[in-house]
């Protein structure tokens, strides 16, 4: 026999003794490194030529198999090598293969995709640079990046850019602003590259700008150079550009010592605000003004030109030395100079006040005192002063002063003991504060910058502009006040107020004092500011409104929804026949966007709309995670840009109209056209990018682009009646339509729509002049506005008027009236018919007076007849009579409208005499495991799933007791009516009359073949191999899957024959559980009986919370009051169980209040209610199914050691999957007490493996054995080790039955205990109550979730 010719004939491998040596990556659950660990070990696989025995290309013969075996034993060892011990206690499975142990690490890795997603993108959001290089601070951002590439959420180079911007600190704000604003923007490795070269540039010693080129020595002075002038007699400074002359290098800078060629700052986007690490002082944004010039590092001051007094003193100057490597420190400072740096300064007044300097570069004050917040360190080590010399700064803070409209902040303010004056930086304080200083001869004021409003004013008389108090009045203004003065003058205006206080009179004109009657006499809409908000990619804030035509349109329609993208400024818009279509449409559109683009929306601002702040809407924008931005009442301009789209659109509609001479009806058309061409113009709100461009990426061609309503000639060879009919016809172009490439064309003579693509047009030629003219536009409201549909709306067939029509006689009355200006309004015929529901009556005496109830009484009594359910006998003396009575409901469909009317003769089961008329009462019903586990193995295998009813299904059933009833109310035999009914079969009401209608479907089923299930006696199984049936018996519901149609409809009419039975057909609603069908499987959701449980407890409108329960200990018996209705606390938590069948979310919650329904107290009932907010924040949540081949069987186990506080008992839980979907779990409190966390946590695994036991015989039972072993993941160690160690411990003596059960069924190889750690026990849930992160992240991985939005082609 050949030799295999994947097996590796070299003993090259042999000759590894150290794997460290070749991959040095050591595996770790805790690193994420396994992308890494991965791609060198194939590599190194490939090199020694073993890489088959990874991915099973290498298979062993008989001939290879002892050199296969050691090779494979070799590169096991390589994997055991270069794993942690945590991840080999993990995936160690005894005589298994190299290929096995890599696809378990794979399974390790690869598994829960989302929720790593979920935790790197967060970790990416809030990454920075803090003390890392710039170097490391990328190498980790590019990591983060590829392992969110490597769990199939990548991320875009332009957000890795975004993000890397985000984590700098103020260090790298001028680099910021630069690569932010860079066209085209940078990719990753250049903004890496740029941060690189900033940060070398940062870490180079500053020098002096007027040092000596002769000083070498690092701790060299900043000092004032005091060479004599240039020969040069124009030349003011050292600058020889008159341009800039000042102070300082030129005036055209004002500061002391700045040079005149400082770089400026971009231009910021958030409208010309400069990005100097602040924000604004208060929340409103500003209008664009000119972005002040950058400060320098260090400044020297100049030398200057003796005056014929003799030199310059020189000035006192305070500038900031920002190098934190400059070799300044205390024993650097030069006593002598610093004090002649001072000596021409004013002597220190007694209040020390604040300074207005123009030429300071910082704020910076000698006492600390004076600010509201100090730190006690500072970023700047020293001021550069005057003559060059350095002042040390020793803290720094915030400082503010106080006016009667704001505070006026002082921002990074340094304390500095040597300065003798209170310095403000002008610069900073109009900066911070976004308002300007006018200076004048007597003082200044400082103004709000958008509304000019003063807001402090102070007066100065000495040589400085002091910031002081306001001054004190006059006597004679003490008496008067300025209030007074204020209404004596007529209530003037701020304007007037302020001359007045340029002229003097400033206690008569007091500009901060609100006046009442002004507020309500002259009382006018506060400014608009422009939007600050900054955007990075499409559909960040989608803006919508809705636009009503005063006419409708040729389809119908008399509105129009548009939706407009902030970023792109691509426009979408829906013709709509009623506003409440609205939400519909935006589910529609919602589906598209995420469908095409693969994106949320994340935001939608629209005005305050009813068709915006419904409920349905509201909770919908809520579960999706949609913000909603509503514009305040009566105040549109805060829905601006929907608004100015809308009349851009309407200027645009009205002129196609007026263009083409068409009339009013055609809007809609006119509409669609103006979208599709609006979406390939420039557009200025985007800086004249193209909408579609900057949507699609892709370049805009306008060569189809037609002239509307021109004539247009349409090719219509194939459909002319015979081969001389003409080919094209004079048709009026209309459009171009959204789902072909072609245009649309109507047909004037026959009025009809056609399309197509070959068209011939005469562009400055409209056949619709032929037309009356069309009437001048109404005054009374604007054309209406055009729409555009997304590529997947298709645009509705028009039916157009004949373009002709009878002449009407002419009003010459001078009145105008709207039908002369072309305005109607289409009536609408009134239906005077009501159809209401007859209420449920109370007796069988009233519902035999209504028609309706009448009937359905007649037809239930007709049944019981015809199934001979009873004979009329004499009454028996000394014998039990039970009683009857007619029961009442309304039967409702899926969708809410009312089926039929239901009447029931219901017997008295409770005048029933246990022995005498009854016997054994129990009936099995189908366990919830069993439900989940049939539906995955139907969706797996993709049998249909069918529903199926038996009509009066209690009444099939055979008495085996002799009961005697009186006859039906109102349905006496006249003439024997002292006669009673000996019941033959069963009726509704005796406690027997569940297990006698399952003995009968039992006996009936067993008759074709079915075979009852051992594990769960309501499954009934058919067949075996390819052809099998599975049956579910839940009381009188059936759900029927086959392999094949011809199977179900052999079982179906066997069925039939025996019993009343209805195909319901497709599995949607039963026991109150809907079934809704999508993609990954189906969804079992009890959103209608959630919400009936909050109607019961009054809580339709409550408040939703996050979690069902906090994450404090457990409740207490005893802990409160009484409550004061405990029926209503039962029935509320006995309700809540059954919701369970679907919400494991809920499990652990429930559990907790379910076990003081005998003694329940406030703090209970408390806890209960927040179950039913956070149901309400989740109603449409459910259970997803998922469709997978998968067969393994997982479980996750945990408990809660002695958490109790009443008991201290244990509280275990357990979750078991099948492949993806969650099929069986549990929250329970442990029967006894535990010595030791490893027991209660034992106790736990004991209840999973029983679990598990039985849904392994359920699946064999089902044909469908399980040939891999349980894993059951437990995140306690000890209790791992216990399932193994055949060793017996005294500590575990009392435990010693659930050990001899674990341990059996782990050496018979059907379950395996392992390790997983806390952060991925999903058990965790069912024992204790969670964060709200942790919570969500948990719940995800049970499938619970809401319903997913419809896509376009499921709509």
């Amino acid at each position: 026999m050949a030799a295999n010719p994947t097996l590796v004939s070299s003993d090259k491998p042999f000759g590894i003794s150290q794997i460290r040596a070749y991959i040095p990556i050591v595996l770790d659950l805790d690193k994420m490194n396994y992308d890494v660990w991965r791609e060198m070990f194939e590599t190194h696989c490939l090199t020694f030529g073993v890489l088959g025995h990874l991915d099973g290309t290498s298979v062993a013969t008989p001939d290879t198999a002892k050199s296969w075996k050691e090779h494979d034993g070799l590169v096991k060892m390589w994997i055991y090598g270069t794993i942690s011990v945590d991840l080999t206690e993990t995936i160690l499975k005894p005589k298994s293969y190299a290929r096995e142990l890599w696809l378990a690490l794979e399974n390790q890795f690869r598994d829960n995709k989302e929720n790593r997603a979920l935790q790197l993108e967060n970790e990416l959001r809030t990454i920075t640079i803090g003390d890392l290089s710039v170097k490391e601070y990328c190498r980790k951002l590019k990591t983060l990046s590829d392992l969110l590439a490597n769990v199939d959420s990548p991320v875009s180079d332009r957000v890795l850019v975004m993000h890397c911007l985000n984590g700098l600190n103020e260090k790298f704000d001028g680099i910021h602003n630069v690569i932010r604003h860079r066209s085209p923007f940078p990719s990753f490795s250049t903004c890496r590259s740029m941060l690189q070269s900033e940060e070398d540039r940062l870490k180079k010693p500053l020098r002096s700008l007027a040092a000596p080129a002769s000083a070498s020595a690092p701790n060299v002075l900043y000092v004032e150079d005091q060479s004599p002038p240039s020969n040069n007699s124009n030349n003011r400074g050292h600058n020889s550009n008159n341009k800039n002359r000042g102070r300082g290098n030129g005036r055209g800078n004002r500061g002391r010592g700045r040079s005149n060629s400082a770089p400026q700052p971009p231009i910021s986007p958030n409208f010309g605000y400069p990005q100097w690490g602040y924000g604004p002082p208060y929340p409103y944004p500003y209008p664009c003004y000119p972005p002040p010039v950058q400060y320098q590092a260090q400044y020297a001051q100049p030398s200057r030109p003796n005056s014929i007094l003799g030199p310059y003193a020189p000035r006192p100057q305070a500038h900031l030395l920002q190098d934190p490597n400059s070799a300044f420190n205390s024993n650097n400072m030069v006593p002598t100079a610093l004090a002649h740096a001072f000596n021409t300064m004013t002597l220190q007044d007694p209040n020390n006040p604040w300074v207005m300097d123009s030429g300071a570069t910082d704020h910076i004050t000698a006492e600390q005192g004076t600010l509201t917040s100090v730190f006690n360190s500072s970023i700047t080590p020293s001021v550069l002063v005057g003559n060059g010399s350095f002042a040390p700064i020793t803290k720094s803070g915030h400082g503010a002063f106080n006016s009667k409209s704001r505070p006026l902040h002082l921002k990074n303010v340094l304390v500095c003991p040597s300065i003798i004056k209170n310095l403000v930086s002008v610069r900073r304080f109009v900066t911070d504060n976004r308002c300007t200083v006018e200076f004048d001869p007597f003082g200044f004021t400082v103004k709000d910058l958008p509304t000019k409003q003063m807001l402090l004013r102070c007066d100065s008389s000495g040589p400085l502009y002091t910031v002081t108090q306001p001054r004190s009045l006059p006597s004679h203004a003490l008496t008067t006040g300025s209030s007074i003065w204020h209404r004596r003058m007529g209530h003037p205006g701020s304007s007037i107020q302020r001359s007045l206080t340029s002229l003097g009179f400033s206690n008569k004109a007091d500009v901060t004092t609100m006046c009442h009657a002004c507020q309500l006499g002259k009382h006018a809409r506060l400014p608009f500011f422009s939007s600050s908000t900054i955007l990075t990619e499409p559909f960040q804030i989608i803006h919508s409104d809705i636009w009503t035509s005063p006419v409708l349109s040729n389809s119908g329609f008399k509105y129009y929804l548009l939706f407009l993208d902030h970023f792109t400024h691509y426009i979408w818009v829906y013709p709509l026949q009623k506003k409440s279509d609205t939400f519909g449409k935006f589910l529609q559109f919602s589906a598209y966007v995420r469908t095409q683009f693969n994106k949320p929306i994340r935001a939608l601002q629209c005005d305050n709309g009813g068709e915006y702040t419904n409920r349905e809407f509201l909770d919908h924008l809520t579960a999706s995670g949609i913000e909603i931005r509503l514009s305040c009442p009566h105040t549109s301009q805060q829905n601006g840009r929907s608004e100015r789209m809308l009349r851009t659109i309407n200027n645009l509609v009205r002129t196609l109209l007026i263009q083409a001479n068409m009339p009013y009806t055609f809007w809609a058309e006119a509409l669609f056209t103006a979208v599709h061409t609006l979406n390939l113009l420039p557009s200025s709100s985007i800086n004249n990018f193209i909408p579609f461009s900057r949507l699609f990426d892709n370049p805009v061609s306008y060569s189809h682009l037609r002239v509307f309503g021109c004539l247009c000639y349409p090719n219509m060879l194939a459909t002319t009646p015979h081969k001389l009919a003409p080919r094209s016809t004079a048709c009026v172009f209309l459009g171009y339509p959204s789902n072909h490439r072609g245009y649309r064309c109507l047909d004037l003579s026959t009025r009809k729509i056609i399309i197509s693509r070959h068209v011939k047009f005469v562009e400055d030629v409209f056949p619709v002049t032929a037309l009356p003219s069309v009437p001048s536009p109404p005054t009374i409201s604007p054309l209406p506005p055009p729409i555009s549909p997304p590529p997947a709306i298709h645009s509705p067939p028009v039916d157009i008027p004949p373009p002709t029509a009878p002449p009407q006689p002419q009003n010459t009355h001078p009145m105008t009236t709207r039908s002369k200006n072309g305005i109607t309004k289409p009536r609408t015929p009134i239906c005077l018919h009501t159809d209401t529901i007859s209420p449920l009556p109370l007796s069988h005496v009233q519902a035999a007076k209504d028609p309706y109830w009448n009937n359905a009484m007649k037809e239930e009594h007709h049944a019981l007849i015809k199934r001979r359910t009873w004979d009329l006998v004499p009454r028996p003396p000394a014998t039990n009579i039970i009683r009857s009575m007619w029961l009442f409901r309304h039967k409702f469909d899926a969708d809410g409208k009312l089926s039929r009317y239901k009447a029931r003769l219901v017997a008295n089961g409770k005048s029933q005499q246990l022995g005498i008329d009854c016997d054994e009462t129990f009936s099995p019903v189908i366990k919830p495991a069993s439900v989940r586990a049939v539906l995955h193995l139907a969706l797996a295998r993709d049998w249909p799933l069918r529903q199926l009813d038996v009509k009066n299904a209690f009444l099939h059933g055979d008495l085996e007791e002799t009961v005697y009833m009186h006859q039906p109310p109102g349905f006496t035999d006249k003439s024997k009516p002292n006669h009673v009914c000996l019941l033959r079969r069963s009726l509704y009401g005796l406690k027997q009359a569940p297990r006698a209608w399952y003995n009968r479907f039992a006996t009936v089923a067993k008759k074709i073949s079915f075979r009852q299930s051992k594990c769960d006696t309501s499954l009934f199984v058919l067949g075996s191999g390819s052809t099998m049936a599975y049956l579910l018996l839940y009381v009188d519901d059936i759900i029927l899957t086959a392999s094949s149609p011809e199977l179900f409809e052999k079982i179906v009419t066997a069925l039939g024959s025996a019993f009343e039975l209805t195909d319901l057909g497709k599995l949607h609603h039963f026991l109150g559980i809907a079934v809704t069908y999508n993609t990954a499987g189906i969804l079992l959701s009890q959103q209608n009986y959630a919400a009936d449980i909050l109607h019961r407890a009054s809580m339709t409108n409550c408040k939703p919370c996050n979690t069902p329960v906090d994450t404090k200990a457990k409740l207490a018996a005893n802990d409160g009051k009484p409550v004061d209705d405990p029926s209503l606390y039962r029935s509320l938590a006995g309700a809540l169980q059954y919701l369970t069948f679907t919400r494991p979310d809920i499990a652990f919650a429930v559990q907790q209040v379910c076990l003081f329904m005998h003694d329940p107290r406030e703090s209970h009932f408390t806890a209960l209610k927040r179950i039913l907010r956070y149901v309400k924040g989740t109603i449409n949540h459910g259970l997803q199914i998922r469709k997978s081949s998968t067969t393994d069987l997982v479980a996750y186990t945990d408990a809660d050691w002695a958490g109790c506080p009443s008991t201290r008992r244990s509280t275990s839980g357990y979750a078991v999957f099948l492949g993806d979907s969650l099929i069986s779990w549990s929250s329970k409190r442990q029967h006894t007490v535990s010595r030791s966390s490893a027991e209660a946590e034992y106790r736990g695994v004991a209840n999973a493996v029983a679990e598990t036991s039985w849904l392994r015989n359920l699946f064999l039972e089902l044909g469908c054995p399980l040939t891999k072993a349980t894993l059951v993941y437990c995140d306690n160690v000890s209790a791992v080790y216990l399932s193994t160690n055949p060793v017996q411990h005294q500590r575990t003596k009392h435990v010693e039955i659930d050990l001899h059960f674990v341990r059996e069924r782990v050496a018979l190889g059907q379950i395996r205990v392992l390790h997983v750690p806390s952060s991925h026990q999903y058990a965790d849930i069912f024992t204790k109550g969670l964060p709200s992160p942790l919570f969500t992240d948990f719940r995800s991985s049970l499938n619970v979730r809401a319903p997913p939005v419809p896509t376009a082609g499921e709509c």
